[in-house]
């Protein structure tokens, strides 16, 4: 009994693993992608040179979150152990759903979508800043990915006790 059951657990955390390595890969797809297109676009000169800096700071901005979540990544224990860490801190949302708007406007765009941010010009928000970039972005990705000439529409406001966020589209739904 002792060994079939210490067999049931290999089995489940090595599924847990290959669950894991999977969703990470897929996390770290899109700053790369982000990166990689921002590049080609400064190659082959389709950014114009006003906004050159602000793909500059988007690449690096990118780079640093890929490095935290590599960090992460290379940290089984803590995900084995459920000791993740969130690094709290309070920031402006405003921002970081503008930027992740406009990283998924070409993929919206080719969708006959648009992407429509709705938030006050700045609204804090604590939370892990990289959980929050990570969760918006998904949702934001999987609305332009459901929608067809539809809108996105990505709101926030201030709540008591906190700041709440929606995504709302009109394509096929979901249960």
């Amino acid at each position: 009994e002792a060994l079939k059951a210490a067999q049931r657990e290999i089995h489940q955390q090595t599924e847990q693993r290959q669950k894991f390595l999977a969703d990470a890969a897929h996390e770290m797809r899109t700053p790369l992608t982000t990166i990689n297109g921002l590049l080609e676009g400064l190659e082959y000169g389709a950014i114009t040179k006003e906004d050159q800096q602000h793909s500059i700071q988007l690449m690096h901005q990118e780079t640093g979150r890929l490095i935290r979540m590599v960090n992460e990544t290379l940290d089984f224990e803590k995900l084995r152990t459920h000791r993740i860490t969130l690094e709290r801190k309070t920031f402006d949302s405003t921002a970081v759903l503008k930027n992740l708007a406009e990283q998924l406007n070409k993929k919206a765009e080719a969708k006959k979508d648009h992407i429509l941010v709705d938030v006050p010009a700045e609204l804090p928000v604590y939370a892990d800043y990289d959980r929050f970039v990570q969760i918006m972005f998904n949702i934001i990705q999987n609305a332009v990915q459901f929608t067809d000439n539809g809108t996105i529409k990505v709101s926030g406001q201030l709540v008591d006790g906190g700041t709440q966020f929606k995504v709302a589209d009109n394509g096929i739904g979901m249960t």
